[in-house]
């Protein structure tokens, strides 16, 4: 199962890194434990899996790097140019990422629409498999509930759905929340 996974920001002097770490407080520690300059944390944008904030902190080390900003590794110069232009690659990337949990669960559907032997317990089962391991055990839970059944039906999947939704709308607010910011 993946676990979240935080693309940081972090600020020492004149220069900020932008990483990758499950925990951005103990990775922001071990910076500050090595360097005689204090740290701080700028900004943390969380993502479900470590794949996706990878490719999210590629982006923004690209972008960095290609506008002249690279000092060395995972560093850049840190100024009122620098700062935005990491966000806006991880923000892109987030909607990007977030943008596919949809397809990926219309996906999910369709193949427990044809696959004859369909109950609650196999959606579970492709749910996981398509990534959406937290929504998959909170459906699960509900298996003795009103959606237990032997075969699937209109009325599980839209259940099952109702998970995705919540989880793409609580992404979307907090890419908004994080622009709202970052406009500030």
């Amino acid at each position: 199962m993946s676990r979240p996974t935080y693309v940081y920001i972090i600020k020492c002097m004149n220069f900020m890194k932008v990483g990758v770490s499950w925990s951005v407080e103990e990775r922001a520690e071990a910076i500050s434990s090595a360097n005689p300059m204090p740290v701080e944390i700028i900004e943390k944008f969380r993502f479900d899996s470590r794949i996706a904030a990878g490719v999210a902190e590629s982006a923004a080390h690209e972008k960095l790097k290609n506008s002249g900003l690279h000092v060395k590794l995972e560093w850049f110069h840190f100024s009122k140019i620098s700062l935005p232009l990491a966000v806006s690659a991880i923000l892109e990337e987030m909607d990007r990422d977030h943008e596919g949990d949809y397809k990926r669960f219309q996906d999910i559907k369709q193949i427990a629409k044809e696959d004859s032997c369909v109950g609650t317990q196999n959606l579970c089962n492709h749910m996981e498999a398509g990534g959406f391991h937290k929504e998959a055990r909170v459906f699960r839970k509900s298996h003795n509930g009103p959606y237990c059944s032997i075969k699937i039906n209109e009325d599980a999947i839209i259940y099952a759905e109702s998970f995705i939704f919540d989880r793409i709308e609580a992404s979307e607010l907090r890419i908004l929340e994080q622009k709202e910011a970052g406009a500030r």
